[in-house]
Parts: structure tokens; sequence; C-alpha cells
């Protein structure tokens, strides 16, 4: 993800500066670059937020503190629904500070519920390739919401952002999120050690991915083909 740049340094001025117009200009025309050089960095930091996406029932938009009710029957059941739902709230406000886009809360567009979330855990840019990750309450599994949501965050990581590569991981038991990552058409490319140790889970995770070539042949005819890239690989 991209860092906070400074993007204006200082610059050693004149302490007098003449009101002659001729002496003013190189001022003038120094400025004038600054903008330039300047304008498409700062539109492009502007454009470093969640965007709200939609799919057939739901609505993917930013997490809020005012979820916590939806986030915390995620839990059901639980004796620490509360604190795991607060948990994934910090999680939530820490991403977005520090990584700005993502991750999306999945809604119920009629009932306005917040059912789960999905993102990119992992994304360069500068590479063009991302990791994505979902989650959905599991009294609401079955549904179909899991791959519903993961298709339009493949769409955004291909076509918004330009990506070339997006792929995810699941536990060696995990069937269910398994079926998920082959119903939207990624691939199997076996094992790979955990991104992050866990005292006492098994090293190893599948790896699945797909390639943006393989998305546009699965649903370039699908999904709306006018969708323009919101922000540059080169960003």
């Amino acid at each position: 993800m991209p860092t906070k740049e400074n993007l204006f340094r200082r610059s050693q001025m004149p302490r007098k500066i003449s009101h002659n117009l001729s002496s003013r200009r190189p001022l003038v025309l120094a400025l004038k670059n600054a903008i330039r050089r300047f304008a498409p960095m700062i539109a492009r930091r502007n454009r470093w937020q969640t965007p709200v996406l939609e799919t057939t029932r739901l609505v993917l938009r930013q997490i809020n503190p005012t979820d916590f009710d939806d986030v915390r029957a995620w839990f059901p059941g639980a004796s620490d629904a509360a604190a795991n739902a607060q948990a994934h709230l910090d999680y939530f406000a820490r991403e977005y500070r520090e990584h700005v886009i993502g991750p999306w809360g999945m809604q119920f567009k009629k009932a306005g519920v917040l059912v789960g979330n999905c993102g990119f855990p992992d994304l360069s840019l500068r590479n063009r390739w991302g990791e994505v990750n979902y989650f959905v309450a599991p009294q609401l599994r079955g549904q179909g919401l899991a791959p519903e949501a993961l298709i339009e965050i493949l769409r955004f990581g291909f076509w918004g952002l330009g990506l070339v590569r997006i792929q995810a991981r699941c536990e060696l038991n995990n069937v269910s999120s398994e079926r998920v990552m082959q119903k939207v058409g990624m691939k199997s490319e076996g094992l790979v050690d955990r991104s992050q140790p866990l005292e006492g889970a098994v090293p190893k995770q599948k790896l699945y991915a797909m390639l943006a070539k393989d998305f546009d042949l699965t649903y370039g005819q699908q999904i709306r083909p006018h969708y323009l890239p919101l922000i540059s690989a080169s960003s």
C-alpha cells in the first residue's frame, strides 16, 4: 500500500520580493510548475478510500463503530461476543487508517444488516497482485453470500485497481471456504506456508489464485463492461 508522502518540501525563498513583474515571473513559474507536479499526486491520494460496491443482494461498504450490534451477532452463543466484536471494530479502524482501501462490510440491501466482511489483507499495486479474504456470520452461511461478495471484490481488484493476480488462502480442513474459491473460478496452487505463524495451528494452508485474463474470460460478458479503473497500478 502507498505510504504517506511529504508532498511539499521547504525551499529557500528570498527575504524580500520585489514588486517588479519581471522579478516575480520566476516565482510565478515555479508555483505553476509545482501545481502541475503535485496536483495529480494529491488527486490520487484523495481517491485512496474504500468505495461502496454493490451486488444483487449486498452493499459492500466501510464498517463503522455504529455496526457494533451487527458485528456482535457474528459470534452467536459466544460468551465473549462483545469483546470479539470490539476487537474486530478496532482492527477495521486500524486498517482504514493504515491502508485505506477495505475491508468491506457485507450488508443486506433490504434488511440493512451487516452479515460479514471481505477485503484485501495484502495488496501491492506496484507488483499488481493482492490477496483476498471473506467471512460470513455462521447463521447465514450456505446462501451464496461469500461467492457473491468475492466476485465483486475480484472485479474491483482486476478492473478497478489494475491487478493481474489475486490469491486467497484457507485452512486445510475448511471445506466451505475452499468451495467458495472454487465457485468463483480460482484455481488451486497447492499448499503454502502459513502467512503468519499461529501457535498450535497447522503450518500449511491451501492456496488458490486467479489471473486477470481468466477473470475476463469468465465474467467479462456478465458484469458491467464499462467499469473504469479507479486507481492506476503506478500510483
